[in-house]
């Protein structure tokens, strides 16, 4: 008799043992199936006479007598009967050799099925089986709902991702735009500065140029003025001397003629008296007297009166020879500022250049007023200079652009014209017309 049977499906992948193989290379499959047929003779005649002994031994081994396995799956056990009652076992029993033993077997197991305790058992097994079946089935429904629950956290997470990876992305591209703007605007930026240090180089070679040529041309001047200055210091220390030997030849002649007055005097004085005794005796003391007083005074008006233009021309040539020293010492001075301030800044060159002019007016006011001599002659202005200066304004009022230094140079040559020293003709005031016209004629 057939009372259950069980069966075993396993699936193995077979896996490639070489490098460049796939993974999976075969598939083995393994069926076991496994068939209940009861108990032999002898083991059911054995289990009947130990029945019979002890009747608590049906129920130690249940699935030796047909009784379903408690421990057994219920997918994978299949017992053969109905829902409530279990089916009869044909009688193949009575066919085979010791039938009566394995008769007397089978009716000890109806009797055993239909007592009490063999039903309460069954009963109990398939309100187990139904409660499994219940817990199975809340334990798929539990499963379903997490699984159900979890497939939506991972969907909104798996969103929430989508979002946040778009949103990032986004911001990346923004960030990308920015940078990539930001790197247009530094090389434009770094072309601006190479253009600007370029024209900032060509521009400090073109103003070293300048400068160098400027420099030169006033160590030229300079020189040239130094010459001319050493020329004219000993002009006028060789005509200082002759009019020193003069001087002391007019003051040889004074004295040659006082004395030669003298003599003339007294030969006078002496022919007057004998005169005057040999007319008038009685008043002959009292008018010696009177032409005594008389040439005495005529003598000393004389005499002041020639001293005194003597004087004047000492005081003349005295005035001219500190004229040409100041004359001199101003121009020196002119040229050591000009050398050291041609590298200076325009702002500092025309405020030193007022300072120092207004400085120089006091202290020619202040010498003047403490010598109380008058005032050296001041050279009137020439027609070619009223006509330099005209030129001058215009070129200073005309709207061509002029690089400080050349401005404090022009203005340094309108202050030497003002100062009364200096005219057209002079050498410096030529040399600087030389360069403002140099300076104009490049700036065309």
């Amino acid at each position: 008799m057939v009372m259950g049977f069980r069966v075993l499906d396993q699936f193995c992948d077979v896996a490639g043992a070489e490098e460049n193989s796939p993974a999976s290379i075969g598939e083995m499959r393994v069926l076991f199936f496994l068939e209940d047929l009861g108990p032999s003779p002898a083991v059911a005649a054995a289990v009947a006479s130990s029945y019979s002994a002890t009747p608590s031994v049906a129920f130690s081994l249940p699935h030796q007598f047909g009784f379903p396995d408690p421990h057994r799956p219920v997918t994978e056990t299949k017992a053969i009967g109905g829902d409530t009652q279990p089916e009869e076992a044909p009688d193949i029993m009575s066919q085979a050799p010791g039938a009566s033993a394995a008769r007397d077997v089978v009716e000890g197991l109806k009797a055993i099925r239909k007592s009490p305790a063999y039903s309460a058992a069954y009963a109990l097994e398939v309100w187990r089986r139904q409660e499994e079946e219940r817990a199975r089935a809340r334990l798929a429904e539990s499963e379903a709902e997490l699984r159900e629950h979890l497939e939506e956290e991972h969907r909104q997470r798996e969103l929430a991702r989508a979002q946040e990876f778009r949103q990032r992305q986004t911001e990346f591209r923004d960030l990308e735009v920015r940078a990539k703007k930001k790197l247009l605007e530094l090389q434009q930026r770094e072309a601006v500065v190479a253009q600007e240090l370029k024209r900032a180089k060509a521009f400090t070679e073109e103003a070293t140029r300048r400068a160098d040529s400027a420099i030169l041309s006033v160590e030229e001047a300079v020189r040239w003025q130094r010459a001319e200055l050493s020329s004219s210091e000993l002009e006028h220390g060789a005509k200082h001397r002759r009019w020193e030997t003069k001087l002391q030849q007019l003051e040889t002649e004074l004295q040659d003629a006082e004395t030669e007055l003298k003599l003339e005097k007294s030969k006078n004085l002496q022919l007057m008296k004998d005169e005057l005794e040999a007319v008038e005796p009685p008043h002959g003391a009292q008018r010696t007297a009177q032409l005594r007083t008389t040439s005495s005074t005529a003598n000393e008006l004389a005499q002041r009166h020639e001293s005194g233009q003597l004087r004047m021309q000492l005081c003349e040539q005295e005035l001219r020879c500190a004229t040409l020293e100041a004359s001199r010492d101003h121009f020196r001075r002119k040229v050591e500022e000009l050398c050291k301030r041609l590298l200076q800044e325009p702002g500092q060159v025309r405020q030193s250049s007022r300072v120092d002019s207004e400085k120089k007016k006091e202290k020619r006011s202040l010498s003047l007023s403490e010598s109380g001599s008058p005032p050296a002659p001041l050279r009137t202005p020439s027609p070619s200079r009223e006509h330099s200066a005209g030129k001058l304004n215009q070129s200073s009022n005309s709207p061509t652009f002029l690089p400080p230094n050349l401005a404090w140079l022009q203005q340094q040559r309108a202050e030497l014209l003002e100062s009364g020293f200096y005219s057209d003709v002079d050498p410096a005031i030529q040399a600087l017309d030389a360069k403002l016209k140099q300076a104009q004629e490049a700036q065309l």
